[in-house]
């Protein structure tokens, strides 16, 4: 699967994701580690990748752009 990865989100997340075989993109190296909520979902989108996330308080008006249930949203760390 391929990721857009939030800068919130924990490194041995990641890390366990590559090891496991996925593409997985951060926000940091696309330089967007500061963007807005909105921006990062159009990225996930524009670059066709599962936008992973720990926000809390994700944007919930960005969630009704068109096709934004094909993004993984979550505001809990993630325990591979």
């Amino acid at each position: 699967m391929r990721f857009l990865i939030d800068q919130d989100v924990y490194r041995i997340t990641i890390d366990e994701l590559k090891e496991w075989g996925h593409d997985v993109v951060t926000a940091k190296e696309l330089g967007m580690q500061q963007a807005s909520d909105q921006d990062l979902l159009r990225k996930a989108r524009e670059i066709d990748r599962l936008l992973i996330t720990r926000d809390k308080d994700f944007g919930i008006n960005d969630l009704n752009e068109s096709n934004a249930h094909k993004y993984l949203i979550t505001n809990t760390p993630m325990r591979l």
